[in-house]
């Protein structure tokens, strides 16, 4: 028997239950992607994307019971290989588990030198967001050496890790917008922009003009249209719609979209593929590992308090270690 976290109704906190230990694979000769590996895990990030999906509210919640966690780093049994997983398509869910069988596609190596377990698997889901977004929504062919980004919303947890992706992938100047000016300038943005309330972001002292060659948002809501209205409109801008914490919805004048240069796309599951992140998935281990994307504070916290664990604020901040 092994410990697992499950939940019977959605909106509810899960509870740590027994349950059967998976049996241990068979082995096959052809090693491909599709053969099952068995991963006793190590640590599994609680993300804004588990918690999302233990609602119900998610797209992809259909199945009850549901075991959270879409993501992990664990050894292979009987191995001992160090590797990180995704779990992201079964709708079941799966990472808050004691041990897992995945398909071998679904993980990649952790390097050994760097490679922290809880720092990578509460890093990943957090980094994919705006990885992805560069990675498969953007035309990074028609971005100028040394690029603008601007990050709306940069004090999330995905905002604040995209500052280093943004420069992994070739960004000169980086900035940020959100409400809270000191955590901003903590996380190494060359510039700041003080969001204030007020719709459509009236109140929001924009300073003339937003010079962007990329805007990634997390938030969406008044504060997007208040920066899409700012922007230069002599230049092309590049905009992906990530998250929707300010808001799920926007009236965009159609004058806004004639009268500048805007492309705009979406990025997350639908926009691109799971075969595009398993591209990726090494690129970004191997940049949390080589502390390219640099280290957070994280709350460890035990498979069998998570049930106490998951209603206290900034629980998007938590890996639970089986």
């Amino acid at each position: 028997m092994m410990k697992q976290a499950q939940i019977s109704a959605w909106g509810e906190a899960p509870k740590c239950i027994q349950v059967p230990t998976p049996p241990l694979p068979t082995p096959t000769t052809t090693g491909g992607r599709d053969e099952i590996v068995q991963i006793r895990v190590l640590a599994t990030g609680l993300h804004m994307h588990v918690r999302s999906r233990a609602s119900g509210t998610h797209y992809s919640s259909t199945a009850l019971p549901y075991i959270p966690g879409v993501d992990g780093v664990g050894r292979t049994v009987p191995d001992g290989a160090l590797v990180f997983f995704a779990v992201l398509r079964r709708p079941q869910g799966g990472s808050f588990t004691e041990i897992i069988n995945v398909p071998r596609g679904s993980t990649c190596p952790v390097p050994s030198e760097g490679g922290d377990p809880v720092q990578v698997a509460g890093l990943v889901n957090p980094v994919m967001a705006s990885w992805m977004a560069f990675a498969s929504r953007l035309d990074m062919g028609r971005l100028p050496a040394g690029f603008t980004v601007v990050l709306l919303g940069v004090t999330t947890l995905s905002g604040r890790v995209a500052v280093d992706v943004a420069r992994v992938f070739g960004a000169g100047t980086v900035v940020g917008v959100g409400r809270d000016e000191g955590r901003m300038k903590a996380v190494g943005v060359d510039e700041v922009v003080l969001l204030k309330e007020g719709g459509k972001g009236e109140a929001t002292d924009w300073g003339g003009a937003v010079d962007a060659d990329v805007v990634l948002d997390f938030l969406y809501g008044d504060a997007a249209l208040g920066l899409l209205m700012h922007l230069k409109g002599e230049k092309p801008v590049q905009y992906v719609q990530i998250g929707t914490l300010a808001g799920g919805s926007v009236e965009l004048p159609g004058a806004l979209l004639r009268s500048r240069d805007i492309t705009m796309r979406g990025s997350g599951r639908g926009s691109w593929e799971m075969r595009d992140f398993a591209r990726e998935a090494p690129g970004i281990v191997g940049a949390i590992a080589s502390r390219k994307i640099r280290k957070q504070g994280f709350r460890e916290v035990k498979l069998e308090d998570v049930e106490a664990a998951w209603g206290v604020e900034g629980g998007e901040r938590i890996v639970v270690v089986p």
